[in-house]
C-alpha cells in the first residue's frame, strides 16, 4: 500500500523495500502503487464530471486550454487500432500521438449489436473475496475457531512485522481511526492477525447505542504503532509466554528500556535460537532467520486458548505495574488490545452447486467463534455474463418446483401477484417470443429455460460510464452527478473514455433496497419482538416496519464493478507489471551508488532485458478462456454484537446473511438496473482491447528501450533526464489505460504535454508538438524540446514524473542527486534570464546557478537536522512538563522552530531569523540562550566551500563536515561539482583555473543564499582519538570573515571564445556610440563621459515609460507629458540639452536630492544674495521610498523641466490656461523635484523668497530667456569638450555651483572627477558647506557670467573659455 513521505524519510537513505509480490490489501478497482502516489495527479471526481458532460452534450468537451482546444479531436475506430497491432505497424501507431483522438467501438466488437438475437444475462459465479473479524473485548477472540480439534489449523505468532500498515481502503470498516493503533502479530491459517489498541469507550458502549465514531486520533504518521508502543506489546507477549513457561521463551525484565536493544536484552522472543520441540498439544518452531514464533495445532486448540486466557488475565496487572514512563502518554491506560483477523484475495467459491451448500455451512460454523466478535466485514463478488443463445432447452417444471418451491407471477408487493398452481401448462413465451418471467416467494426471478452446452456464444462486458451513476438513484429520479447521495467514482479503461470500471461508497440503489428485508429477518430474534410468521424469507415487501433500534445489523459499506480480467492479471499480487514504472526505474538507476541501489538497478535492468512490462501483460492475456465477465463486488459489515446469542454462529451467518445476499442478484429490480448500464462485447474483445488501444504507447516505450539499452550496458553512463521523464509519462499513461486512475496523471507536467488533457477529455493520449518532434518520432528518433519543459515556480526545478519511482527504488538521496543534475542540465540549455544578472560570463552564471542548486539541498539537510532534533527534544519535554509556564515556553520554542524553517534564508544573520534559531535550539530554561561555538574562530566562505570541494573529490567516500549524517547533499554536490567542471572544460576554461572557477561560483551562490553560519561538530576534547564527524544542531560555525584578496585577475578565467566575444562587443559598441541614433545609457556615460554623447539625437535608454510609475487615479495629462517628451525631444534645443544634462547630474546625487527646510540664515531683504544662497545650499537625504534607483529620475526630471518651458506640452498648456497642476507638482515634489531644484541647477530665476515655500511658476520663479539658455548650453558644451577628465566637474560647477559639484564627487558614484585644487580647497561635506554660508553671502552672484567666471577661476589654473 502507498507509503507516506515521513515513512520514507525514516529509512536510511530514504529507500524502501516496497513489496509488490503478495497482496496485502483487499482488491480495488484502481489501486495507486506507491511509485505513482502523491505527485499531484488529477482527481477521479474530475473524470466523472467530464464523462457526465459528455453524456449531456453528446460530444467530447474541448474547452480546457486555448491551444488544446484549437485542435479538434478525430475519430479512430477500434478496428483500426486492432489492425495496427496485428500488423505491428509501429510507424503509423506512433503517428496517432500527434493529434487529439477518441476511439469508437465498431459493431463487430459488440455482442448482438442489432438486438436481433436472443441474449441472456446470467450469473456465472459468486465468490468470497475479503473477511475481517474484530473482537468485542480485550484478547484474541477474533482468531479463535469454533472447534476444539483440527489437524490442519495453524497459528503463527510473528512480532517482527510492526512496519506493516493497515489497508487504507479498510479504514471505514473499523469503529475507530486506526492511526498509530495497529500491529500485525502473525497469521491464522490464511488470515492475518492484527492487534489493535482500541479506545475503551468503543468497547464499553452498549451494542444498541454504539455508534462508529472516529473521534479518538493518535499522533502517528501511519496506522502502525510507534516503535515504543510496539515494543511495549512485544514485551507483554514475552511476559505472557514466560508466565506460561512456554518452551524456552524467557523474560528477564518485564519493563526494559524501550529500544530494540533493550527488548532483545530482556527477552529472546525476537531472536530465539532455532529449536523444534514436539508436545502433546502443539509444535513450537522459533526461527532466528525469519524471527518468528509459530504455534501449530496438532491435536487441540488448547494452547492458543491458553494464550488468549493468559492475555486477558494478565493485562490489567501488567499495565498497573508498568513504570510511569510507559504510561505518560496514556496509550496503555486509555486503550484495550483487541485482536482482529483479516484475509483478502481468496476468491473463494460460494454456492457453486447445491451439493456444496451443506459443506460450506459446516465450514462457516467451524471457522470462527462468534460469541465475542463485535463485527464482521466481508466482500461478496458476483460475476455477470452475457451470452447469445442459438438454441434453448426448457427446464422441467418439476425441477423448478423441487428447487424453488412455490412460484408466482410477480415479485412480492406487485399488484395482481398470484401463485402459479399449474406450472407445466403456464405459458413459457409471450407474443414477442420473450420468456414470461416467474418468481419465487422471496421475489427472485426463476429461469425457465437455458442454453444447452455449446449452444451459446459468451462475451465480455464493460460498464457504460455515462450511465453508471444512475445505479445509485431510484429509477424514476433524475440523476445528477453533483447531488448524488452515494459518491461514485468512474475509471475509464483502454482509452475508451466511456467504458470501464466503477467504485462507490455505498451499494447500488436496487440492491440497497433489499437490505432492510435481510435485517428484518435478523432482528426478529431480538428481545421484545415476535417471529415473522410470513412464509417469505423477507416478509411482505410493502411492510416498512423496522423493529431494530439504532444501527441496522447488516450495513452495505461500498461496492465496485470491474471486468474480471483485472482480477486475473493481478490475482496474487498487488499490481500488475504495467503499473509499476519498471522501465523508468531501469533507465534512471544507471547513476545509482551504493551496493544496495546498484543491485536493485541491475535487477530492474535484467527484468526489462528479459521482458518489458507490456510484454509480460501480453503473455498473461494470450490464449483462450480468458475471464471476461463483469464482476460486481459488494462489501458489508455485520454487527455481530447486535445479534441474539443463539444466532452468533457461522451457520446463521451463512443461511441468513450470505445466502440471501447472493440470491438478491436474481431480484428483477437488481437485474434490470444492472442490465441497462452494461455494454456486452464480443468474445475475446476484453483481453485484446487493452493491447490494441495502447499499442502506440507500448511502441514508444519499446523504441525508447531499444535506443537506450546499448547505453545502459556501458559503464559510467547517464541518460538525459528529459528522456527519462518522457518515458515515465508514457508509463503513467499505460497505467491509466489499465486502471483509469486519474491520480497517476501528473497535472503540472502531463497537462502541459497534453497527455493528460487528451486522456481526460478525449480518452486517448496525445503529445503536444512543442514538446516532442513527431516527424523525428516516426523515424525512430526521440527529440524533446526542452525549452517548453515546465518548472516549479518556487524552486525553479523542472517538474518530474519519476520522483516516486526513483525514491522508492533507489532512495531519496538518489532522486535529490538526479533532480539537481536535471536542473543543471536544463539550465545549460535554458538558463533563466533573472539569475545572477551581475555575472557577465554565461559559463560562470551557469556555474553559480548549479552551485546554488546543490547548496539548497544542503540547506534542506540543515533544516531537517535542526527540526528533527529540536522536535524530539520538545516532545519529550512536553510529556514531562507539568508547569504551565514552562509548557508555554516549550510551545514558543516550537513556534520559533517553525518560523526559522519557513524563513527565506535560514542560515543568514538576519536578526529575526537568528533569534528564532537561538530560541528554538537553546534550552528554554537557560539564563543565557546561545549557539555553541566550535572554537575554530570566524571562518570565511572559502573555508566552507573548500571543505565541500575536498569531501566531494572523486574517490572520497567518507562523509565529513560540513555534510550532515543521513543527509542528501553529499551525492548532490558531488554531481554538481562534476557538472560545473565539465561545463568549464566545455567553455575552454584553463585546467589550472577550474578549481578557482568552481570555488568562486560556490562563494557567489553562498552570498546569494546569505550563508553566514553552518552547523558543526562539537569541539574536540583534549583526549586522543579521531575528531568527531557528527554534526550537532547546537554547534554553529560562523563563516562571515572577510575573504582574502583574489590572487588571479578575472581575465584569467576568460576563454578564447570569451576574448573573441569581448573584441566583437567592443567593435559593436564603437559603431553604436558613433551613430547619433544609436542607443546609449546615461547611467553608463554619467557626466564624466558626457562629452562622448554630445552628437546624440535620441534620448538615453533610461527615458522609458517602464521607468515611470503612474497611478491609475492620476489625470491623463501626466501620462501624456511623458509620452510628449519621448516624441518631441530635440537635443539641438538648449533647454532640452540642459534638462537632460541636469537630470543626469540630479540622478548622481541620490539619495541626497532634497534641500534643507530651514532657511533662517537667509537675509530675506537682500534680493541680490538669494541666488548665491540657493547655489550654496547642501543636498540632504530624507529617507523617502524609491530614492535609490537613478534610472527613473533621469526621465522624470527631464520631463519636469520641459513641462515648464514647452508651452505646447500637456503641462505647458495647463500653465498657459491657468489650470490646476497640483497632481503633477505633488508627484514630482515627493521625489525631490521642485522649482527650487530648477533654480539650484541654474535653469530658472527666483524672484522672491516664495521659491522656498512651494512657490508658483511665473510668480515666485520665472523662466530664463532663450538667449540665456543658449549661452548656458554653449558654455557647458565647451567645458565638456575642453577637458575630458575634468570638463564635467567644470561644467556642473558653472551650472549649479561648487556645492553641487563637490556633492557629486563625494557621492563616490563616478559621475565627475574633481580638479586637485578644487578637491583640496572645496568643502568636504554638505554640513561644512552649511557652516560657511554666511561668508559666501558677501560675494555677488546674480546668474551673470562674471560671477560664474570668478567661481571657476578660483578653483585652479584652468583658464575659463571665452563665451560668445
Amino acid at each position: 500500500m502507498p507509503l507516506t513521505q515521513s515513512q520514507i524519510a525514516d529509512v536510511p537513505g530514504g529507500a524502501f523495500n516496497v513489496d509488490e509480490d503478495e497482496i496485502d490489501a483487499p482488491f480495488a478497482v484502481a489501486p495507486i502503487p506507491a511509485q505513482y502516489d502523491g505527485d499531484g495527479g488529477h482527481t477521479q471526481e474530475n473524470v466523472g464530471k467530464i464523462i457526465a458532460r459528455c453524456r449531456q452534450e453528446g460530444v467530447p468537451p474541448v474547452d480546457y486550454l486555448q491551444q488544446f482546444n484549437s485542435a479538434p479531436p478525430r475519430k479512430t475506430k477500434l478496428s483500426s487500432m486492432k489492425r495496427l497491432f496485428d500488423t505491428k505497424n509501429s510507424r503509423d501507431a506512433l503517428r496517432l500521438l500527434s493529434d487529439r483522438r477518441f476511439i469508437t467501438i465498431d459493431d463487430d466488437f459488440k455482442l448482438n449489436p442489432t438486438g436481433e438475437l436472443d441474449m441472456l444475462m446470467h450469473m456465472s459465479g459468486h465468490f468470497l473475496d475479503y473477511v475481517m473479524y474484530m473482537g468485542n473485548r480485550r484478547g484474541l477472540d477474533a482468531a479463535l475457531p469454533n472447534i476444539n480439534v483440527n489437524h490442519t489449523m495453524e497459528f503463527r505468532l510473528n512480532l517482527n512485522m510492526t512496519h506493516r500498515l493497515w489497508p487504507t481502503s479498510n479504514t471505514g470498516d473499523l469503529p475507530f481511526i486506526p492511526t498509530g493503533r495497529m500491529m500485525c502479530i502473525g497469521s491464522r491459517m490464511q488470515e492475518n492477525i492484527w492487534l489493535a489498541m482500541v479506545p475503551k469507550t468503543i468497547l464499553e458502549r452498549n451494542c444498541t447505542e454504539r455508534v462508529h465514531l472516529n473521534s479518538d486520533t493518535l499522533d502517528a504518521p501511519t496506522s502502525a504503532m510507534t516503535r515504543e508502543h510496539s515494543l511495549m506489546i512485544t514485551m507483554f507477549f514475552a511476559h505472557i509466554l514466560h508466565s506460561m513457561r512456554f518452551q524456552d521463551v524467557h523474560c528477564i525484565e518485564k519493563y526494559p528500556e524501550l529500544t530494540t536493544h533493550g527488548v532483545k536484552h530482556s527477552t529472546n522472543i525476537l531472536n530465539a535460537s532455532c529449536t523444534v520441540a514436539q508436545m502433546d498439544a502443539c509444535l513450537i518452531c522459533m526461527g532466528y532467520a525469519n524471527m518468528q514464533l509459530a504455534l501449530m495445532l496438532s491435536s487441540s486448540c488448547a494452547m492458543f486458548r491458553m494464550l488468549h486466557i493468559a492475555f486477558r488475565n494478565l493485562w490489567k496487572n501488567w499495565v498497573r505495574q508498568a513504570p510511569e514512563l510507559w504510561k505518560r502518554d496514556q496509550f496503555l491506560l486509555d486503550n484495550y488490545p483487541v485482536a482482529l483477523t483479516m484475509r483478502y484475495g481468496q476468491n473463494q467459491d460460494l454456492r457453486r452447486s447445491s451439493n456444496s451448500t451443506q459443506v460450506e455451512r459446516e465450514n462457516w460454523n467451524k471457522d470462527h467463534d462468534y460469541e465475542h466478535v463485535m463485527l464482521f466485514s466481508f466482500s461478496l463478488a458476483s460475476h455477470i455474463n452475457f451470452s447469445v443463445v442459438h438454441e434453448w432447452a426448457n427446464v422441467p417444471p418439476e425441477v423448478i418446483l423441487a428447487r424453488e418451491g412455490n412460484v408466482f407471477t410477480a415479485p412480492p408487493g406487485h399488484h395482481g401477484r398470484q401463485e402459479i398452481e399449474d406450472l407445466e401448462n403456464y405459458d413459457l413465451l409471450d407474443e414477442d417470443g420473450k420468456e414470461i418471467p416467474i418468481y419465487t416467494a422471496e421475489g427472485y426471478m426463476v429461469l425457465r429455460r437455458a442454453p444447452p452446452n455449446n449452444r451459446s456464444t459468451s462475451g465480455g462486458a464493460f460498464l457504460d460510464l455515462t450511465k453508471a451513476p444512475t445505479l445509485f438513484v431510484p429509477e424514476d429520479a433524475e440523476e445528477d452527478f453533483n447531488i448524488r447521495a452515494v459518491p461514485c467514482y468512474l475509471y475509464p479503461l483502454a482509452f475508451t473514455k466511456t467504458l470501464g470500471n466503477m467504485q462507490a461508497d455505498g451499494l447500488i440503489h436496487s440492491f440497497q433496497q433489499q437490505l432492510p428485508l435481510i435485517n428484518r429477518n435478523l432482528s426478529t430474534h431480538l428481545a421484545g419482538h415476535d417471529e415473522d410468521d410470513n412464509d417469505s424469507l423477507f416478509g411482505d415487501m410493502n411492510d416498512n416496519h423496522n423493529p431494530m433500534d439504532g444501527q441496522p445489523i447488516l450495513q452495505g459499506l461500498r461496492c465496485q464493478a470491474y471486468n474480471s480480467l483485472s482480477h486475473r492479471v493481478r490475482e496474487r499480487i498487488k499490481f500488475h507489471s504495467v503499473q509499476l514504472g519498471r522501465i523508468t526505474a531501469a533507465v534512471s538507476g544507471c547513476t545509482a551508488t551504493g551496493v544496495s541501489a546498484v543491485s536493485k538497478w541491475e535487477r530492474c535492468l535484467q527484468e526489462c532485458e528479459f521482458m518489458l512490462p507490456h510484454e509480460q501483460f501480453h503473455v498473461k492475456v494470450t490464449g483462450g478462456s480468458q475471464p471476461q465477465s463483469m464482476r460486481f463486488e459488494n462489501t458489508y459489515r455485520l454487527e455481530v454484537s447486535a445479534m441474539m446469542p443463539e444466532d452468533k454462529n457461522g451457520s446463521v451467518v451463512y443461511d441468513r446473511v450470505i445466502t440471501p445476499l447472493l440470491r438478491t442478484w436474481m431480484h428483477p429490480d437488481v437485474q434490470r438496473s444492472v442490465r441497462q448500464v452494461l455494454v456486452p462485447l464480443a468474445a475475446d474483445v476484453v483481453p485484446g482491447i487493452f493491447e490494441w488501444t495502447t499499442y502506440p504507447i507500448t511502441c514508444f516505450l519499446q523504441l525508447s528501450w531499444d535506443n537506450l539499452l546499448p547505453q545502459l550496458q556501458q559503464p559510467d553512463v547517464s541518460i538525459d533526464p528529459h528522456v527519462i521523464e518522457i518515458i515515465s509519462v508514457f508509463e503513467r499513461v499505460l497505467n491509466y489505460a489499465h486502471t483509469g486512475a486519474a491520480r497517476v496523471l501528473i497535472r503540472a507536467l502531463m497537462d502541459r504535454t497534453w497527455t493528460s488533457l487528451g486522456l481526460m477529455f478525449d480518452g486517448f493520449p496525445c503529445v503536444w508538438g512543442r514538446f516532442l518532434n513527431h516527424d523525428e518520432l516516426v523515424r525512430n528518433n526521440i527529440r524533446i524540446y526542452s525549452k517548453q519543459w515546465p518548472l516549479d515556480t518556487s524552486t525553479q526545478r523542472p517538474i518530474t514524473s519519476s520522483r516516486r519511482v526513483q525514491e522508492l527504488t533507489y532512495g531519496c538521496k538518489h532522486y535529490e542527486s538526479y533532480i539537481a543534475r536535471f536542473t543543471i542540465l536544463h539550465a545549460m540549455k535554458n538558463l533563466p534570464q533573472h539569475v545572477y544578472v551581475d555575472v557577465g560570463d554565461p559559463c560562470k552564471r551557469l556555474a553559480c546557478f548549479a552551485a546554488e542548486v546543490g547548496l539548497r539541498v544542503y540547506i534542506e539537510d540543515v533544516k531537517h537536522l535542526v527540526s528533527e532534533a529540536v522536535s524530539k527534544e520538545l516532545r519529550d519535554l512536553f510529556l514531562d512538563e507539568d508547569d504551565q509556564i514552562n509548557a508555554e515556553l516549550i510551545r514558543n520554542r516550537d513556534l520559533a522552530l517553525q518560523r526559522w524553517c519557513d524563513s527565506m534564508n535560514p542560515l543568514s544573520y538576519t536578526e529575526s531569523t537568528l533569534m528564532d534559531l537561538i530560541r528554538a535550539v537553546s534550552d528554554h530554561r537557560d539564563e543565557d540562550p546561545h549557539l555553541r561555538d566550535p572554537q575554530l574562530g570566524t571562518q570565511t566562505l572559502s573555508f566552507f566551500v573548500g571543505k565541500i570541494i575536498t569531501v566531494c573529490k572523486q574517490g572520497n567516500t567518507r562523509r565529513q563536515p560540513p555534510f550532515i549524517q543521513d543527509g542528501k547533499a553529499l551525492p548532490v554536490l558531488k554531481m554538481t561539482i562534476a557538472e560545473i567542471r565539465q561545463a568549464a572544460l566545455s567553455a575552454r576554461v584553463p585546467a589550472d583555473s577550474i578549481s578557482s572557477f568552481t570555488s568562486h561560483a560556490f562563494i557567489l551562490a553562498c552570498k546569494k543564499l546569505k550563508i553566514n553560519h553552518i552547523p558543526w561538530v562539537h569541539p574536540r576534547d583534549r583526549g586522543a582519538g579521531a575528531p568527531s564527524t557528527y554534526i550537532s544542531h547546537k554547534v554553529w560555525l560562523s563563516v562571515g570573515a572577510a575573504e582574502p584578496p583574489p590572487v588571479a585577475d578575472a581575465v584569467g578565467y576568460r576563454t578564447p571564445e570569451e576574448t573573441s566575444r569581448a573584441l566583437v562587443r567592443k567593435s559593436s559598441q564603437r559603431l553604436i556610440a558613433g551613430d547619433p541614433s544609436g542607443a546609449w545609457s546615461a547611467l553608463q556615460v554619467k557626466l564624466l563621459h558626457f562629452h562622448t554623447v554630445l552628437h546624440k539625437a535620441v534620448l538615453p535608454l533610461e527615458c522609458s515609460m517602464a521607468n515611470v510609475n503612474i497611478p491609475k487615479t492620476s489625470p491623463d495629462y501626466i501620462s501624456s507629458m511623458y509620452h510628449w517628451v519621448l516624441q518631441n525631444f530635440d537635443m539641438t534645443k538648449p533647454i532640452h540639452f540642459l534638462a537632460l544634462f541636469a537630470s543626469t547630474a540630479f540622478s548622481g546625487l541620490l539619495p541626497a536630492i532634497h534641500s534643507p527646510s530651514d532657511h533662517s540664515l537667509l537675509n530675506r531683504h537682500s534680493e541680490d544674495s538669494r541666488m548665491q544662497y540657493i547655489r550654496s545650499l547642501p543636498w540632504i537625504e530624507k529617507n523617502r521610498k524609491g530614492s535609490t534607483d537613478p534610472s527613473p529620475f533621469i526621465f522624470m526630471f527631464t520631463a519636469y523641466i520641459l513641462g515648464f518651458y514647452e508651452t505646447s506640452s500637456p503641462v505647458g498648456e495647463r500653465i498657459r490656461k491657468a489650470e490646476c497642476l497640483r497632481k503633477w507638482l505633488d508627484k514630482n515634489s515627493a521625489k525631490g523635484m521642485t522649482l527650487l531644484s530648477l533654480c539650484r541647477f541654474g535653469l530658472a530665476s527666483p524672484r522672491n523668497n516664495g521659491v522656498f515655500h512651494a512657490g508658483q511658476w511665473g510668480k515666485d520663479v520665472i523662466a530664463l530667456l532663450d538667449s540665456t539658455l543658449a549661452g548656458k548650453r554653449d558654455a557647458v558644451v565647451e567645458y565638456l569638450r575642453s577637458s575630458p577628465e575634468y570638463g564635467a566637474f567644470d561644467a556642473i560647477q558653472y551650472l549649479a555651483g561648487s556645492t553641487t559639484a563637490m556633492a557629486l564627487v563625494e557621492n563616490g558614484s563616478g559621475y565627475v572627477k574633481a580638479r586637485p585644487m578644487a578637491q583640496a580647497s572645496g568643502s568636504s561635506s554638505n554640513s561644512a558647506s552649511a557652516k560657511r554660508m554666511v561668508n559666501i553671502f558677501t560675494e555677488d552672484d546674480d546668474i551673470s557670467t562674471s560671477a560664474d567666471a570668478t567661481a571657476v577661476t578660483c578653483t585652479g589654473p584652468y583658464k575659463r573659455p571665452r563665451l560668445s
